[in-house]
């Protein structure tokens, strides 16, 4: 029930996609996937005890899909997915996160698609997206937020799809 034994996975180096489901750890360790270097989707969800990433966790991952859903992240993991450069999809739905902050998203040059829905998303900053300007969808349905300013996003962005 502590952090997730990943060193049993590190034999599995052809491993493409993982999804975790129901567990009951309470976090990951850093490098918890060093050996996993051809992993490109990783899913998480359902885990009450996941609070936070440790900026390591996913490091030497490159990853085009990251999910993180149903847990208790109360921010999202900036530090830990700051250099997923080939980072397309990242759902981040149905955790307590309040905020996104400016500036603090723009290493993840490749995003496509951004979702937080179903949460406590009360805020968003100026420049939250300034550097994603490959950024087509965005979905921040379901949660609590009153305004969302032009500033926020990348000038001259892709942005094709706001939901709300």
């Amino acid at each position: 029930s502590g952090s997730l034994p990943t060193a049993a996975l590190s034999h599995l180096r052809n491993l493409t996609a993982l999804r975790f489901r129901g567990l009951n750890a309470a976090g990951l360790q850093d490098n918890s996937f060093e050996r996993l270097r051809g992993l490109r989707v990783l899913d998480i969800e359902r885990w009450p005890r996941l609070v936070a990433l440790t900026p390591g966790s996913l490091r030497g991952l490159n990853l085009t899909s990251l999910s993180i859903t149903a847990c208790n992240l109360t921010s999202v993991p900036y530090d830990s997915v700051s250099h997923m450069v080939y980072l397309q999809y990242l759902d981040l739905s149905r955790n307590p996160i309040a905020a996104i902050r400016g500036d603090s998203l723009g290493g993840l040059i490749r995003l496509r698609e951004l979702r937080l829905v179903g949460g406590r998303l009360s805020a968003i900053e100026p420049s939250a997206f300034r550097g994603l300007a490959h950024l087509r969808v965005l979905n921040v349905s379901g949660n609590r937020l009153q305004t969302l300013e032009e500033s926020a996003f990348h000038p001259g962005g892709a942005l094709a799809a706001l939901r709300l």
